[in-house]
């Protein structure tokens, strides 16, 4: 039988060197094989087909794939870099159409046992895999393999320490060597000054985002060394800022300045045409790893930039380990060393080359002459179709809850239909006929309800919001009690074929927790490979530590304290409860204390190191979320005689268990949508975002709020619902002005503080504005500008950050305040807390990208443009001693105490639901 190969990796994505990866082992099949037939799993199988001429599916066809595993002969996953969970791993992703993770390449060699079919691991990148569940999954998948091949020592190594007997790991090598890249002069730069440096760079927003003003710093240093020019080549174009290299590459040639001829390869090349530009220069500069094999191959002097364990591993095989940096502490005056000591030395040895390309050869060629002989035999046809056929049954049931869920379907009827698409689901995979009915009753008791209030739209509208909440809650059961019954019996057959002590059930007696999740998802994890300092979150844990107790112990003695308290407030926040934040979570805490509340502060930390447990004297209680998420019900177990609230300022989808919690408490849950979080993941800064969890969490609680009105627009468009408005207000705490001196007899002082991050606050409007005007001098205060802060013309001053008690000192001597924010779907639905502080402090205000408050139109100056915002700072600063009485009257109408008056309003017309919840979640005092 000819071969027949479905190769399953990271193609179709837009990545040059997985394209090349895929072309090699296309190529070397049919040069084993000329007979060779190949199906390729895609993220574009349009554009694989078109590319490499070989029948392409998609990795969201479930069945499909099911039936490419029977057509094949072998099953290759590979290779690249798939093997790692910088974003975590979520076991409920195997055989559910999701792509990508652990899970997701996972996928076909689970398929390929359960038909019988051999898979191998070819060429694979391992690494870094931190969490424990992680190493077990790779482990397990690795035994699995007829065949397993890393492609660098260091993979090789991880996998051994995972737990894959040494003698079943092949040494190979990165199937990109199978492929001879050569310099390409067919695209047209123009003309350009020699030498060339060739820069390959991706977004990496999981180290300190200081890396990206040193390079740029290191390549103007290198171009007045050698007198060359910079050409930038992105590697991967996508829609997602976070895998866009363009982006970067077109933001550090414009910083770069017009001596550097800095230029970017244009858009739309191929991925032999776009490594091949790096191989026509005359050294390269390269953060993306095939950049480098690219570089390696021609014989062009290279210089790493390590932001995986793999660019050194690569590094170290081509014996120029000496010329790798890493992203944690990189300088530019080191960089620029590196890059000139580089062109110095002799290019790779070629018997390194050719034995790189010789170790992929033999890793290929072994793969598939293996026989498969360490192949598991597949179980019994009965229970392998049952697996199969309950795996799509769950993900058909997934996909129509969203669909039903979505905010076109939030109608009464939509709900009913959602709820008895569950019910049915659950009599045919359980055959529980009783809890059908039971469930069956339930809603023919809330049809009654929903009639004899059909004329209160706020009942109506509370009933809608908990069927969608039960719908959420019964997909969760249907995931966490069928799929793992079901798979808990194939396994109970696999311990009967491989008995106690055998190697197979060393194996397989770990894979039964692949499957033993939750439906709540895994948080970003930045690797902590890196260094001891490395920013790494941990809420995404499910393993308690010996912390949690003291933990959960003090905040049981605190929601527990005899003291009479009005009620229980959790607020689960993005950041700390800091005075110096004055973030909005903040002063909610503080308000709701102030009026004999208790506060539950559950807020987001880096590390597992870091807070005590105590109550602040507002009693207000801080934990981490990593605590509360790890024990919900005990952290959400404090006495139900009083009123209690949860309130998530954030949609990180960890808090499906939380909110499931509360509503079976009978909380009242309320979500505040602070900022259009998608905007934000578009833009790097919440690689957590899930916007089918936000819309679910828009309908799922009882009240939903917003900061502007932009936003509340979006979140009837994205939740279905009418979000009531709770503008930001001004707050205490900025400390004291010194005595106004009058004006000023010339210039101007501009003032600014917050965040200074490239993402949001234009640098390009400020920097343009200090140039016009040489002789304003432009103060900013804060923190996150990196290497912009590092550069600045003589009158714009980095002040750095200043606590919020010693900010109206600072602040005195300025004409204008300014927020100077890029414009975009992030700042358009802002309400910045500074714009209302800065009002406080009897200040002009001009801005750039947000609306004004709301109600002070007349009090702030919008802009578009440089000339529009010199002009507008302009005309502020005549204003400056003119207009401070009304400016500090709009701020003292505008207070916290005022918003939380709102608040409560809008949670005291949902309190009259919360026996409703308890009834609809069996829930009970």
């Amino acid at each position: 039988m000819s071969l027949r190969a479905l190769i399953a990796g990271y193609y179709g994505a837009g990545n040059a060197g997985d394209e090349v990866i895929l072309e090699a082992l296309v190529a070397g099949l049919r040069r084993m094989e000329p007979a060779a037939e190949g199906c390729i799993l895609s993220f574009d199988p349009e554009a694989t087909h078109g590319a490499h001429n070989v029948e392409a599916i998609g990795w969201d066809d479930l069945q499909a794939l099911q039936e490419a595993v029977r057509w094949s002969t072998l099953v290759i996953v590979g290779g690249g870099g798939l093997w790692q969970d910088y974003w975590g791993f979520d076991p409920l992703g195997f055989l559910s159409g999701r792509p990508g993770g652990i899970a997701g390449y996972g996928t076909p060699i689970l398929l390929a046992h359960l038909l019988g079919k051999p898979s191998v691991m070819l060429g694979a990148g391992v690494g870094p895999l931190i969490e424990a569940a992680s190493r077990d999954a790779v482990r397990d998948l690795a035994q699995l393999a007829a065949f397993v091949s890393a492609r660098d020592g260091a993979s090789r190594n991880l996998l051994i320490e995972c737990g894959v007997p040494p003698d079943r790991v092949h040494l190979g090598a990165d199937l990109a060597f199978l492929a001879v890249l050569l310099p390409s002069h067919s695209v047209s730069l123009g003309p350009r000054r020699n030498p060339v440096l060739g820069v390959s760079l991706r977004p990496w927003n999981l180290a300190s985002t200081a890396w990206e003003g040193e390079v740029i710093r290191a390549l103007e240093s290198w171009q007045a060394h050698t007198e060359g020019s910079v050409l930038l080549v992105p590697l991967q174009e996508s829609s997602i800022p976070v895998e866009d290299d363009r982006t970067l590459a077109e933001r550090v040639a414009r910083a770069l300045p017009e001596t550097c001829g800095a230029r970017v390869a244009p858009a739309g090349l191929a991925a032999r045409e776009r490594l091949g530009l790096l191989a026509s220069a005359d050294i390269v500069l390269g953060m993306r790893y095939h950049a480098l094999v690219a570089a390696l191959q021609a014989g062009v002097p290279c210089v790493g930039l390590a932001y995986d364990p793999k660019v050194p591993s690569l590094m170290d095989e081509a014996s120029a380990g000496n010329l790798v940096l890493s992203l944690e502490d990189l300088e530019a005056s080191v960089l620029v060393e590196r890059l000139l000591q580089a062109t110095k030395r002799p290019p790779a040895d070629r018997t390194t080359i050719e034995r790189l390309r010789t170790r992929a050869e033999e890793s290929l060629r072994a793969a598939v002459a293996h026989p498969g002989a360490d192949a598991v035999a597949p179980p019994p046809a009965l229970l392998r179709d049952l697996v199969l056929g309950q795996a799509r049954s769950l993900t058909a049931l997934e996909r129509a809850l969203q669909a039903r869920l979505a905010p076109h379907a939030h109608s009464g009827r939509r709900d009913e239909d959602a709820l008895e698409h569950i019910a049915a689901a659950e009599v045919s995979l359980l055959r529980q006929k009783e809890r059908a009915a039971a469930a069956e009753g339930r809603l023919a008791g809330l049809e009654v309800q929903s009639r004899a209030v059909a004329a209160d739209l706020q009942a109506q509208i509370e009933i809608e919001r908990g069927r969608s909440a039960e719908a959420h809650r019964q997909l969760a059961a249907l995931r966490s009690t069928a799929g793992v019954r079901l798979l808990d019996r194939y396994w109970q057959w696999l311990r009967r074929s491989a008995p106690e002590g055998s190697t197979r059930r060393r194996v397989y007696s770990r894979v039964r927790g692949l499957f033993r999740g939750t439906v709540a998802g895994e948080l970003w994890r930045p690797g902590s490979h890196r260094g001891k300092n490395a920013a790494r979150w941990t809420a995404g844990r499910t393993t308690p530590t010996p912390a949690d107790e003291e933990w959960l112990t003090a905040l049981s003695a605190f929601t527990r304290d005899p003291q009479e308290r009005a009620g229980t407030l959790v607020l689960l926040a993005p950041t700390r409860y800091e005075a110096n934040e004055g973030q909005r979570s903040y002063h909610f805490a503080n308000e709701f204390a102030r009026l004999g509340w208790r506060v539950v502060f559950g807020y987001w930390r880096w590390g597992l190191d870091g807070g005590h447990p105590g109550a602040s004297p507002q009693r207000v209680f801080e934990i981490p979320l990593d605590v509360l998420l790890v024990d919900v019900d005990r952290a959400l177990d404090f006495p139900r005689q009083e009123p209690s609230l949860l309130l998530i300022e954030f949609p990180y989808p960890g808090f499906f268990r939380v909110l499931a919690a509360a509503n079976a408490r009978g909380m009242v849950t309320l979500y505040d949508m602070v900022d259009d979080w998608k905007a934000f993941a578009h833009l790097g800064q919440a690689p957590w975002y899930d916007e089918r969890f936000e819309r679910s969490l828009g309908t799922a609680t009882d009240v939903i709020t917003a900061v502007s009105p932009t936003l509340a627009r979006i979140a009837e468009d994205r939740c279905g619902r009418i979000a009531g408005l709770i503008p930001n207000a001004s707050g205490p705490g900025l400390g004291e002005a010194p005595l106004p001196v009058g004006p000023k007899k010339s210039g101007i002082t501009v003032g600014y503080f917050g965040h200074l991050t490239e993402a949001w606050f234009d640098w390009d409007v400020v920097l343009q504005a200090a140039s016009r005007r040489p002789d304003w001098q432009i103060e900013l205060i804060g923190y996150g500008g990196d290497w912009r802060t590092a550069r600045l013309p003589p009158n714009v001053h980095y002040l750095g950050k200043v606590p919020r008690v010693s900010l109206a000192t600072f602040t005195a001597g300025w004409d204008v305040a300014i927020i100077p924010f890029r414009a975009g779907d992030a700042a358009g639905g802002a309400d910045p807390i500074k714009a209302y502080e800065y009002l406080s402090l009897g200040l002009p205000l001009v801005v750039t990208g947000v609306e004004p408050p709301l109600g002070a139109g007349g009090l702030v100056r919008k802009a578009r443009g440089a000339d529009e915002f010199v002009q507008a700072i302009e005309s502020a600063a005549t204003t400056r001693w003119t207009g401070v009485a009304d400016r500090l009257a709009y701020a003292a109408a505008t207070t916290w105490e005022r918003r939380v008056q709102q608040l409560r309003t809008y949670l005291e017309a949902s309190e009259s639901g919360a026996p409703l919840k308890r009834e609809l979640f069996q829930a009970t005092r």
